[in-house]
């Protein structure tokens, strides 16, 4: 009997995955906004492009997976099931081995701060840990990461201070 549990405990892996994500705002080259928005910033009411990279940063092969759940949350409101008519699975990747597999646009509803959160379920059935921005590993059960949009007052700032340094105040 003890010999199914050592068993057992051998062929349980922990996966390590790294999911990176990517903002675009799809500004055209002239937006006066171009040169202001940081990182994961994108404007109010406006479509902005996201993309999602997997890679394995573990040992072993990760098995593939499959994304459950997808979700964009601004403040209470809760845009769920963004991919229900979307088939989305994570192909077995090597160690160190990446795809890019979400590339989609979409519209940036309310301003502040918008969380991403996705559910992954491995192939096998074992355990995934979740890293981000670079090796940072994230405590639970699921993958997350945020976004600002800017309000409009943020906007008019940027407008401001674009007159400013043109000289044109």
């Amino acid at each position: 009997m003890s010999k199914n549990l050592i068993s057992m405990e051998v062929s349980k892996v922990t996966h390590k995955l790294l999911i990176e994500e990517q903002v675009d705002p799809l500004l055209d080259a002239n937006s006066p906004f171009k040169n202001y928005l940081g990182y994961s910033e994108v404007l109010p009411r406006r479509n902005f492009k996201f993309k999602l990279k997997f890679t394995n940063i573990g040992a072993q092969t990760f098995s593939g997976a499959k994304i459950t759940s997808f979700k964009i949350i601004y403040g209470e409101t809760v845009l769920s099931n963004l991919l229900a008519n979307i088939d989305i699975t994570i192909p077995p990747l090597n160690p160190q081995e990446s795809k890019e597999l979400i590339n989609l646009e979409t519209y940036a509803q309310y301003d502040g701060l918008a969380w991403i959160k996705l559910q992954i379920v491995a192939n096998d059935n074992n355990p995934i840990e979740f890293y981000q921005h670079g090796k940072y590993r994230l405590e639970g059960s699921e993958w997350m990461n945020h976004f600002y949009v800017l309000s409009k007052g943020e906007l008019m700032l940027i407008g401001i201070l674009q007159a400013l340094m043109l000289g044109k105040v």
